[in-house]
């Protein structure tokens, strides 16, 4: 490690605070359940590490304010979802004390971050990992001034804005191009990325928009750390869905274009046209909640005369998600662009077949172990649903193999903050493109 050389101690803050895409629950879709890694991550990091020439700073909010004597006049709302009732059910999750966790005195019996606690907490950072995908150009001024030596590492998910507007929501490609890249133009000194194809879109995009040398490192992301108990533990719902295990295909995401349902649920439909014998008692499972450019209504057209091999969930916490992903004979997803795709790698790790497209990150999320299909081929869909029935498919994860799982995802997630951590520390002494 690098460490062993620093002779200062350097304070790395470590921005958390896109715990829930809502702020009244914990409700977490990908990046926040990034987040979350991240938190416990750095917990551990802390607790465990020998090492005392890095601190590691939680931040648990991005503040907002009108900032009236900011030099950007079109300043937009973060996306904060940081209440109290988050903060406490988090550190309930991890079964940490919420002061213990966000080391805070004054998170008590009721965690509660203020504007002034954190610049107090932050006004002697050597970096701050911005992790969310927000809006941080008021806090990096307002950070700059009482802290000029301060540097900001930025994690980028993905530019889908950029590259593929048509399958965003309205007002998202707007707000890349007004807050998030001037965001990054003005401040980072340094991006990771959470994946290998993320960091070449980003090089693609920074080459005209932001600083040309900019360091950029391809941080791929650990995958997702299971949460079941028991792997045979019920879905108490498949009765009343008249669901049989091993006898449906499921989809997980929120119901937007990007992920392009429409193509397995033509797929599933011409799969039961063609192969009747084979899917008379299958269903296909979405699991997810409502997106946006009425991408339900589409769907609900394409499933009118055969609404009966159908079940949407919604949202459902990750648990319940695992457990109907694990008695799938198939994990199906399609997008048509990934920063990542980590529902891949839970299905890979549990030895759930893959059916997904060859674009953006899915072959490296599923490192190539799938069955590809053309993005928009209903056919070549519907023929890899009816191989993959025929498929008798044994559950490769018992209940000891599911620990030893956890324990290791949960450790690749530590070694993921501890290289960022070595990225910065050899950067500190050294100069950064202008």
């Amino acid at each position: 490690m690098l460490l062993k050389g620093v002779q200062k101690k350097i304070r790395i803050g470590l921005d958390l605070h896109n715990l829930s895409t809502v702020p009244d629950k914990v409700v977490r879709t990908g990046i926040q359940q990034v987040v979350f890694y991240l938190l416990e991550a750095q917990h551990w990091f802390r607790t465990n590490s020998s090492s005392s020439q890095v601190e590691i700073v939680p931040l648990p909010m991005l503040p907002w304010s009108e900032a009236p004597d900011t030099i950007f006049s079109d300043i937009h709302t973060a996306h904060v979802n940081n209440s109290s009732l988050v903060l406490q059910d988090t550190a309930a999750e991890l079964d940490i004390l919420p002061k213990i966790l966000w080391r805070s005195e004054e998170l008590n019996d009721e965690p509660l971050w203020t504007e002034d606690n954190y610049y107090s907490a932050v006004r002697d950072l050597d970096w701050l990992i911005i992790t969310g995908l927000c809006e941080f150009r008021h806090v990096a001024e307002i950070l700059r001034r009482i802290n000029p030596k301060v540097r900001f590492a930025v994690l980028v998910y993905d530019l889908i804005p950029f590259l593929r507007p048509e399958l965003t929501d309205g007002g998202v490609p707007w707000w890349f191009h007004q807050a998030y890249l001037p965001s990054i133009r003005h401040f980072a000194d340094l991006i990771f990325t959470i994946s290998r194809n993320t960091a070449l879109d980003t090089l693609q995009i920074i080459e005209n928009t932001i600083k040309s040398k900019i360091p950029i490192f391809a941080t791929q992301l650990p995958d997702e750390i299971p949460e079941l108990m028991d792997v045979n533990a019920p879905w108490n719902e498949w009765g009343q869905a008249g669901i049989k295990q091993k006898r449906y295909f499921v989809c997980l995401g929120t119901i937007e274009p990007r992920k392009n349902l429409i193509l397995a649920i033509r797929g599933f439909v011409r799969y039961l046209d063609i192969f009747p014998e084979i899917s008379r008692d299958f269903k296909l499972v979405i699991v997810g909640k409502k997106g946006w450019n009425r991408e339900d209504e589409a769907l609900t057209k394409e499933i009118q005369k055969h609404s009966n091999y159908f079940y949407f969930t919604g949202y459902l916490p990750k648990s319940k998600v695992e457990q109907i992903l694990i008695h799938a004979q198939a994990l199906l997803m399609p997008s048509r662009y990934e920063g990542y795709g980590m529902p891949l790698t839970l299905a890979r790790e549990f030895g759930i077949p893959v059916i997904t497209c060859v674009n953006s990150s899915l072959p490296e999320a599923s490192r190539l172990n799938a069955t590809f299909v053309p993005v928009d081929s209903v056919d070549s869909m519907a023929l890899a649903l009816g191989q993959s029935a025929l498929i008798e498919k044994n559950l490769s994860v018992d209940n000891k193999l599911l620990d030893n799982l956890k324990v290791k995802t949960r450790q690749e997630w530590r070694n993921l903050l501890r290289n960022w951590i070595d990225i910065l520390v050899s950067y500190q002494h050294s100069s950064l493109p202008e």
